[in-house]
């Protein structure tokens, strides 16, 4: 359902629990008053505002929190909130500049947030530090990041992360190292318009629990990384890859073929 407009009343409902305003609303940033609503614990698809400041810090129930439209200039004061939310799972923020520091940073000294899903160009080419990271994230998506340095050195040390998709753009280098030992718990990693990426390199023992591996659309990527033969994969699918890959990959006769023998369900997908 499509929602153009929403009621400023509906922010006067004190025992109010759960606000979901659809992914496709075009609502005007919401006015809530000086209602506290202690009991919110969902609010969804919320376009970014003055009441980040304002109101989104006294909303300290909040388990999950999905904001659109954030720009720099609301970087202070998303900081600010995020940092007094010791119960919220689940993060999801959208916009056309992400000020990635100010929202990684309000959870580093946190250990509530196990799901976070950023949308939109970053004002950083490079993650942060891996211990400013959110340590017990275990579903991480990242789309149109924009970032120049390879993102799986921070991300690979994430141990308790077992769902990573990184999306369209999400990195926009020409090479891409999982290290030994990287990715503990990694079940399921989706890679997503690396248009530029022309080498990925698997050190031994790195996913060692992996069993789902996605890729697509990573045009420049003619040859499948030597480590994938000591990855577990029960399922791996390419999609819209290069013609060069796909000869590669042909059961018995391409030459990358040893290295995805053992999957039980591979598939290429146009």
């Amino acid at each position: 359902m499509f929602i153009g407009k929403i009621s400023d009343s509906l922010w006067t409902i004190e025992n109010l629990k759960h606000v979901d305003l659809g992914i496709s609303s075009s609502v005007p940033p919401p006015n809530m008053g000086n209602i506290e609503l202690k009991n919110l614990e969902t609010l969804k698809w919320v376009p970014a505002g003055e009441w980040i400041g304002k109101m989104l810090p006294k909303l300290t129930n909040l388990r999950q929190l999905n904001i659109t439209n954030i720009s720099v200039d609301h970087a202070d004061a998303l900081s600010s909130s995020l940092q007094k939310f010791v119960q919220l799972a689940s993060l999801t923020i959208q916009g056309d500049e992400i000020p990635l520091d100010n929202i990684i940073t309000a959870f580093s000294n946190q250990h509530c947030l196990k799901k976070l899903y950023i949308w939109g160009e970053f004002n950083c080419k490079q993650l942060p530090r891996n211990d400013v990271f959110p340590q017990q994230l275990v579903k991480l998506i990242l789309i149109n990041s924009q970032l120049e340095q390879d993102p799986m050195a921070t991300l690979e040390k994430l141990e308790f992360l077992k769902y990573l998709s990184l999306g369209n753009q999400s990195y926009r280098g020409k090479q891409m190292i999982c290290s030994a030992a990287g990715f503990p718990q990694l079940f399921s990693l989706t890679i997503v318009g690396f248009y530029a990426l022309e080498e990925w390199k698997i050190e031994e023992k790195a996913m060692p629990c992996l069993k789902y591996l996605h890729i697509a659309y990573c045009s420049e990527l003619k040859v499948l990384p030597e480590g994938l033969k000591n990855v577990p994969l029960d399922q791996l699918v390419l999609r819209s890859m290069s013609e060069e890959l796909e000869t590669r990959v042909k059961e018995k006769t391409g030459e990358d073929w040893s290295k995805i023998q053992h999957v039980h369900n591979f598939s290429i997908r146009p």
